[in-house]
């Protein structure tokens, strides 16, 4: 209903305004012609142009000619024939205005029928509504009263039906076959099951948050460093030498070690002077460099060399005497390499660390170690240097710098990833050419 009444509405402007247009032609009588809605025309504005340059022409040719001259006749007659254009124009557009008008009003009257239309429906569905609405309300009640009644029905015949038992019989007791107490091995098997469901899952919450490494996977993966070998845990042997023994004396031990020393030899740098270090004290580093020396003096010329200038258990102390002079003695030019070398068998010689009153960062300067490891290029097919941890000092930071290749020495689960990450960066990774790891080691 709300859109016939606009479309109602838009029709009753519309007539409203063609109404008031057409009266105004009709009352204009003969000035009709100066009406806007008239004289706005087209074609009205056409003719009145034509009109306006005939009169100018039929007054030039009067001038001319005089006003019985056949041209001044035929202007006249243009003139009059372009009245009598106006005047049937006129007319038509009075007779247009007038057909707008009616067309109008048939439409207002046709939406006015059709809203009185729609005003009677909604008129007989609202009392049909009403009607429905007092059936509905008579009906809701008439249920409501008939639940009343029948709950009021069952509760009078309830009490009919009930009847009292003249008499009560109960079990006679019986005494129990066996005392009644907890089942104990339910409870425990219990206790056993709670117990292994939480270590299980201790252990995954363990292993998810884990970050070290522990195998020679998560080393690929976590540090993208390719290992070299493992040693095995060596449970109660105490001691770098012990441990050295076990590894030469067993040749399956023997064996990692080797495996070690030819993967060196095949590598596509030739790797004749190799560092040693580790991220931490304690990681079994110079016990690497005891005995892959001892490995490569079986067939070659073979020099370890100890550098280590900051821990006093290193390799000083378990081939030579620790106070023995050594490297710091010749880098500083008061003695020469011949006379501070430890023969340890026909084609491995031991080159001790020395004692330095000075600190060791300014004794193993490029420009002093330099010239000491050409000399001994020349004497030894392969040249092995025990150097101190990365976190420990600086060393082999400057050491690396003038050797050929860096092995790097891990303990399984010691040290979390991001920490040896960063361990290998500080000496480069430019400079790390192979990587051992060690499952456990003893000391150094």
């Amino acid at each position: 209903m709300g859109i016939v009444t606009n479309r109602l509405a838009n029709a009753t402007e519309r007539r409203v305004a063609a109404e008031s247009l057409y009266n105004e032609v009709r009352s204009g009588s003969g000035n009709v012609i100066s009406l806007p809605s008239i004289s706005n025309h087209a074609q009205i504005q056409d003719l009145r142009i034509a009109l306006i340059q005939a009169n100018s022409e039929l007054s030039q040719l009067e001038k001319t000619y005089g006003p019985q001259h056949d041209k001044v006749i035929q202007a006249r007659a243009r003139i009059s024939a372009i009245q009598a254009q106006t005047a049937m124009t006129l007319r038509e557009q009075q007779a247009g205005l007038r057909q707008n008008y009616e067309a109008a009003l048939a439409d207002e009257k046709n939406y006015q029928k059709q809203l009185d239309e729609q005003r009677a429906n909604f008129q007989r569905l609202s009392m049909k509504r009403d009607g429905y609405n007092e059936l509905k309300l008579a009906l809701d009640k008439t249920e409501e009263m008939y639940k009343v009644i029948y709950q009021r029905t069952q509760e009078l015949t309830l009490p009919g039906t009930y009847t009292d038992a003249d008499a009560e019989i109960y079990d006679p007791a019986v005494p129990a076959a066996r005392p009644v107490k907890p089942n104990k091995p339910l409870l425990m098997l219990m206790i056993v099951l709670l117990v292994m469901l939480f270590y299980v899952m201790y252990i995954m919450v363990k292993a998810a948050t884990d970050r070290s490494v522990n195998t020679l996977s998560q080393m690929q993966k976590r540090l993208n460093l390719m290992p070299l070998g493992e040693i095995r845990r060596f449970k109660g042997v105490g001691g770098r030498g012990k441990i050295r023994d076990l590894m030469t004396s067993d040749p399956l031990n023997a064996d990692i070690i080797h495996s070690i020393r030819t993967q060196i030899m095949l590598n596509s740098h030739p790797l004749q002077v190799i560092a040693v270090t580790s991220a931490e004290a304690g990681e079994g580093r110079s016990l690497l460099a005891n005995l892959l020396a001892n490995s490569f003096s079986f067939d070659q010329k073979t020099l370890l060399i100890d550098m280590d200038f900051f821990n006093n258990d290193g390799l000083s102390g378990e081939l030579a005497s620790p106070k023995a002079p050594g490297v710091a003695e010749v880098l500083r030019g008061e003695g020469d390499t011949d006379t501070v070398l430890v023969k340890v068998n026909d084609k491995l010689d031991f080159l001790p660390r020395g004692n330095t009153p000075v600190s060791a960062l300014l004794l193993l300067s490029p420009e002093r170690l330099k010239p000491l490891l050409d000399t001994l290029r020349s004497r030894y097919q392969r040249i092995i240097i025990d150097a101190a941890a990365v976190n420990q000092s600086q060393e082999v930071q400057l050491v690396s710098q003038v050797t050929d290749g860096l092995l790097f020495v891990l303990k399984a689960g010691q040290n979390r990833a991001d920490t040896l990450a960063q361990a290998v960066d500080k000496v480069g990774q430019r400079s790390l050419r192979g990587h051992w790891r060690g499952a456990e080691s003893g000391g150094g």
